[in-house]
């Protein structure tokens, strides 16, 4: 037989359910190559058969003469049941024979010698040496010499005539039957001098036949053979009568069985156990503990499995955690620790294991009832604290510049008068509509109050921030109509350092006939009046004089001052004609995605006012 490396060549083409042994194909679960997938080594044992289990080799049966007595797979069939007298043809069946010696030939209990003046002449082992030839008138002196005439009797070998009634014997030879050996003469049962004596048992006869009256403690007749007493000693090492008689020490779940000192043991197969041990008369139950998934006997007999904040179980005999009790997880699936963390404050592992609190703008990072309340670089917050199984965002929220939390978490810009929000430095720095200004810009922890300026017709915030009408003309000073500076039907308020100029019905002065820019007033050059922005030169054609900012601006053209002195416009915004416009898809995208379309933004909301841009959502703001 090829030694087992021959597996180790691959399947050679085998079909399933085979190996390669010896360079041919044979079956996986032959036992005379072996019973694993790759192991050729038959199986053996010894005086015995095998075959495949489970990919193991077992024990078949036993070769005529042999057999298993200690339930022993190792050692296969070790008792040779056909010669051993104590193993006489079956485990535990001791050859006892009366008066003589005993032998086993063919697995059946022998006279091998007779005490003296006895003799086997039945030739049946059972009975032992049962004829007294001294005084046995069937066999007298020798077998089969059977005294004649009938009722004669034996006496030191020899034949005498004595004629008795049946049952009745000349015992004591004085020519008298005076002995019953038909009843129950214990010392002459059957015949004179026949002693009832039998291995380990009180006796008694029975109508000329030898009984057991009881057995000698701790004995037991358990074959109800007579003939060889009280055979069995229950507290020895016998696995087939291990306490009492019969009761044989189970092989369930078991390698091998043994007994000792009436108590089954055993040897148990992997994933099992004998964890309780019943006392006779109750039968034994082997290995009756499938250990493999028992949390109360997981892996051997008592092996509780507890596990921290666990609720435990039990597979392939290890202990392992089933489920976690209240918000405590196995992270580091480390069974032996149970679920070692607290998901409400572990930073690794807030709200779920795995899941931890993002560095991204964190200063200090914690975690507070599961969810990441961690501490902030500057100009970062913490506004989502999103809880799991979403991951932690950090800090996600700049708010240096994002309207909806500018300087803090949770201050968002306001939107009144607004026409776009917006956070620059965490200050809400929005553009305005028309006729509204942001000119206070309060900063955290105040609220933001957006364009709280009406710019329409406020002499120092005329058309924006900061544009003060009164500045610009040293007489009573310009007004503010209409985010515009001009001189509200005044001529006195265009007359500047003693120059002359009238207001027009456009409420625009007018320097010796000339026209002025809207914010300009009139002052005296060269013997005649022109007109003066701030006392400076004097604006273009289509300019506005400004104080912020100052000087001439083309409120038509500049996106700081569109339509109006210091309106500015939405951050990529031109202005075109006086009006806020965009100018790419880019311009619209204030966290809402978007299209330009014509200077005006497309949000999904609808088409936008002027200078609007599409905020999350999708509205226009």
């Amino acid at each position: 037989m090829d030694a087992g490396a021959d597996a180790d060549a691959g399947d050679g083409g085998c079909g399933p359910g085979d190996k390669v042994c010896g360079g041919s194909c044979v079956q996986v679960d032959d036992p005379d190559f072996g019973c694993g997938l790759t192991d050729c080594t038959p199986c053996a044992f010894a005086n015995g058969t095998a075959r495949c289990s489970n990919g193991q080799c077992r024990l078949a049966g036993c070769n005529s003469g042999f057999s298993d007595c200690n339930l022993n797979e190792a050692d296969g069939c070790e008792q040779p049941t056909g010669t051993d007298a104590n193993n006489c043809g079956a485990c535990g069946n001791v050859c006892v024979i009366n008066h003589g010696t005993p032998k086993c030939e063919n697995s059946a209990c022998v006279v091998d010698t007779c005490d003296t003046g006895w003799s086997d002449c039945d030739g049946l082992g059972s009975n032992g040496c049962e004829a007294f030839t001294e005084r046995d008138p069937s066999n007298c002196g020798m077998c089969g010499n059977e005294c004649q005439p009938a009722g004669s009797m034996c006496e030191n070998n020899t034949c005498r005539p004595v004629v008795c009634l049946p049952g009745l014997a000349d015992c004591d030879q004085d020519g008298a039957c005076e002995t019953n050996v038909g009843a129950f003469d214990a010392n002459n049962c059957g015949h004179c001098g026949k002693v009832c004596s039998l291995p380990n048992a009180v006796t008694k006869c029975n109508i000329g036949k030898c009984e057991i009256e009881s057995c000698v403690a701790p004995f037991l007749d358990c074959d109800g053979d007579p003939g060889n007493g009280c055979e069995v000693d229950p507290g020895k090492d016998n696995a087939l009568h291990c306490g009492g008689c019969g009761r044989t020490c189970s092989t369930s779940n078991a390698i091998s069985a043994t007994c000792i000192g009436g108590a089954c043991g055993a040897l148990c197969e992997q994933g099992f156990d004998d964890c309780q041990t019943p006392a006779a008369p109750d039968a034994d139950d082997g290995c009756e503990r499938d250990v493999s998934d028992d949390p109360s006997n997981c892996g051997s007999c008592g092996n509780v499995c507890a596990l921290d904040n666990a609720v435990a179980g039990c597979t392939a005999g290890e202990c392992i955690v089933s489920s976690c009790t209240g918000t405590f997880g196995d992270c580091d699936t480390v069974a032996t620790n149970g679920c070692e963390t607290d998901t409400q404050t572990s930073v690794a592992h807030c709200g779920a294991c795995g899941r931890g609190c993002s560095m991204d703008g964190v200063a200090v990072a914690s975690c507070t009832v599961g969810l990441c309340t961690s501490a902030c670089v500057d100009g970062r917050g913490n506004c989502s604290t999103i809880a799991a199984p979403t991951p932690d965002d950090g800090c996600e929220s700049d708010v240096s510049a994002d309207p909806d939390n500018c300087g803090g978490c949770g201050r968002a810009c306001s939107s009144d008068g607004v026409a776009s929000r917006e956070c620059v430095g965490s200050v809400c720095t929005s553009s305005c509509l028309v006729g509204f200004g942001n000119c206070t810009m309060p900063v955290q922890p105040l609220s933001d109050n957006g364009c709280e300026a009406t710019t329409g017709n406020d002499d120092q915030n005329c058309g924006g921030c900061g544009n003060d009408c009164t500045q610009l003309s040293s007489g009573s000073g310009l007004k503010c109509q209409n985010s515009q500076c001009g001189c509200a039907g005044n001529d006195g308020r265009c007359r500047q350092s003693g120059g002359d100029g009238v207001c027009n019905a456009s409420n625009i002065c007018v320097c010796d006939g000339s026209t002025c820019q809207p914010g300009e007033a009139c002052k005296p050059d060269g013997g005649g009046n022109v007109c003066t922005c701030a006392g400076g030169a004097a604006c273009t054609a289509g300019q506005q004089c400004c104080t912020a900012p100052a000087g001439c601006v083309d409120v038509m053209t500049d996106a700081t001052s569109c339509g109006a002195c210091g309106r500015a416009c939405s951050p990529g915004f031109i202005c075109s004609s006086g009006q806020c416009a965009c100018t790419g898809d880019a311009d619209c995208d204030a966290g809402g995605g978007g299209t330009c379309s014509a200077g005006t933004c497309m949000c999904s909301s609808g088409a936008c006012a002027e200078g609007q841009r599409c905020l999350p959502g999708g509205i226009c703001g």
